[in-house]
């Protein structure tokens, strides 16, 4: 995370009973929020890292230029989140189309769930999804996690997009140079299960009937998902910064432990706990980066794709206690953070000099809920690239209980907001869901 100096416009909701604008070292705060949106400058350039020299330290950059509605966002991005933090549930969804391609080439991963609309009123029945004979399951049982092949051969339903899906308009082939992936169509699976003793109860793992979502509005797909309380991870892996080591450049991406403190040597599903300060984790998809797929990234590291695309949806369930840290706010002491980053940044060095970094040349940081000083109850949020975006409002820090929020980009916007309590995390949802996340 780093200061930017805000510009542009952007329109935010406030809720009642807002203070009066203030200035805490440095950063202003006006109005408690709900809700912000954002505009993009669509087309611009920014200087990636093509190559990176481990005995001189130097890396070489060329321009790289974007043409996209949400800008550099359209490229592939890594979702970070920084305690004190308990992250309880992530989703991911694509236009039905595009999350069909992407599904395809998505790693193997074990789950269950049902079928559901966003609101407790609107359950639909839960079934279960199958996977393919000869997948290679990962799950976590009894608290480990192991891996095997599947040998039950189930049947599974087609799933249909509805007629009116925005996919109909989509293009795999991206005009900034990002691709999606292609291969075979894979299963949806459902959403929110009620939380659980993981280390008490045994998870049931068994293959089942795939949902048809066609009957109840499948227009967006879910692509990954990840629930702490279920040890459920689908789609997604969990990485940090200390990966592989060298002295010119230190520690690079890598596959994070289960408390995501340390280097693991395959991916782990992050336990259902609290992050402490200053710890990050990083989610991407899980499908490896292969061939020029990712462009350059730094050798020896673990590489993954990101999310890319104009059209996607990210639903969050989290909360950011106050764990009574002080210090220097340099060190992020009780300063929780969730941000999203052009994957490109990550796959080269987070932190490094902007010599081997596309961060300052413009490739896109997407600061979503950053609380700015140690204990501070307010998060605020903004955009850093080509043209910078940014708010004196803010969101209200979640202390003392778990909330859920949407970000959304579509239509060249981006909006994020506060869901109700009652929100959930279906497999699939209609246009006019949508309309309510923004």
């Amino acid at each position: 995370m780093r200061t930017f100096v805000a510009a542009g416009a952007a329109v935010a909701l406030a809720t009642s009973g807002a203070l009066a604008a203030q200035q805490i070292n440095g950063n202003w705060y006006d109005k408690e929020v709900t809700k912000l949106d954002y505009d993009f400058t669509p087309s611009g350039a920014y200087m990636e890292v093509v190559s990176m020299d481990e005995t001189t330290g130097n890396c070489e950059q060329r321009e790289r230029q974007y043409d996209s509605p949400i800008g550099p966002f359209s490229e592939e991005i890594a979702l970070v989140f920084r305690g004190p933090l308990n992250l309880e549930k992530v989703a991911v969804y694509y236009p039905s189309h595009d999350a069909k391609l992407k599904k395809r080439h998505a790693a193997p991963h074990f789950h269950r769930h049902g079928h559901q609309h966003f609101h407790e009123h609107n359950k639909e029945k839960r079934n279960l999804q199958q996977r393919a004979v000869g997948d290679v399951v990962t799950a976590t049982i009894d608290g480990k996690v192991v891996t095997f092949t599947n040998e039950y051969a189930g049947k599974a339903a087609k799933a249909t997009p509805s007629p009116n899906s925005p996919a109909e308009a989509s293009n795999p082939k991206k005009s900034d140079g990002s691709n999606e992936t292609a291969g075979e169509e894979e299963n949806n699976d459902s959403s929110d299960e009620p939380k659980e003793n993981v280390g008490e109860k045994k998870e049931d793992r068994k293959a089942s009937k795939k949902v048809d979502t066609s009957a109840t509005g499948g227009d967006w797909e879910r692509t990954a998902y990840y629930c702490a309380s279920s040890q459920t991870a689908e789609g997604i892996v969990f990485l940090n910064n200390r990966g592989k080591f060298d002295f010119t450049f230190g520690n690079g991406l890598g596959y994070a432990s289960d408390d995501g403190s340390t280097n693991a040597d395959s991916p782990q599903i992050l336990k259902d706990m609290t992050l402490p300060s200053n710890t990050e984790v990083s989610i991407f998809a899980d499908k490896k980066c292969e061939g020029d797929a990712c462009g350059f990234y730094r050798p020896g590291i673990v590489a993954h794709r990101g999310f890319d695309g104009p059209e996607k949806v990210f639903l969050m369930e989290f909360q950011m206690p106050d764990d009574g840290k002080t210090g220097n706010k340099y060190e992020n002491p009780n300063m929780p953070a969730i941000w999203m980053l052009n994957a490109n940044i990550m796959r080269t060095g987070q932190y490094l000099s902007p010599q081997c970094t596309c961060w300052k040349s413009g490739c896109g940081e997407f600061d979503l809920f950053e609380v700015l000083d140690p204990g501070n109850f307010r998060c605020k949020s903004t955009v850093h690239a080509k043209d910078g975006i940014g708010h004196s409002d803010y969101f209200r820090r979640p202390t003392d209980k778990l909330i859920k929020a949407a970000i959304v980009f579509t239509g060249g916007k981006a909006h994020i907001k506060v869901l109700d309590d009652g929100a959930e995390f279906p497999t699939a949802f209609g246009n006019s869901d949508l309309e309510g996340l923004m």
